[in-house]
């Protein structure tokens, strides 16, 4: 059974786990950095955002990134500098202000999930 069919045969959520030896090779990453985005997607994505951004990034059609390690901080979620402010500007969306290091995927990947605190909502990640 080729590579190709074998992968249609496997669920959305399987072929997340399952990028083929040739495309991680590719890539220069490990499975474990493809499936920190999606898995964050699935915990903390809305409907509207799982809908949108899941399928295309379960069929390694659109790679993700995480973005959590700050400079003092290493991967500390709870010491965490970067912050999120709505943006006042008419525009939706918000402006993040920190800094990382080391985002797995971060040179080429599609969608970059950043990691801050929202300083409109009591600090909550």
């Amino acid at each position: 059974m080729s590579e190709e069919v074998a992968l249609e045969n496997l669920s959305y959520e399987d072929r997340a786990f399952a990028p083929s030896p040739e495309f991680v090779a590719q890539a220069n990453a490990t499975p474990a950095l493809f499936t920190l985005g999606i898995a964050t997607i699935e915990a903390c994505g809305d409907e509207e955002q799982k809908k949108r951004f899941l399928p295309d990034c379960y069929d390694l059609k659109k790679i993700t990134a995480f973005g959590l390690t700050e400079p003092k901080y290493g991967s500390d979620a709870t010491s965490m500098e970067s912050f999120a402010v709505k943006a006042k500007d008419g525009r939706d969306g918000y402006i993040l202000n920190g800094e990382k290091l080391w985002i797995g995927n971060g040179t080429f990947a599609d969608y970059i999930i950043v990691w801050a605190k929202n300083r409109e909502d009591g600090d909550r990640i």
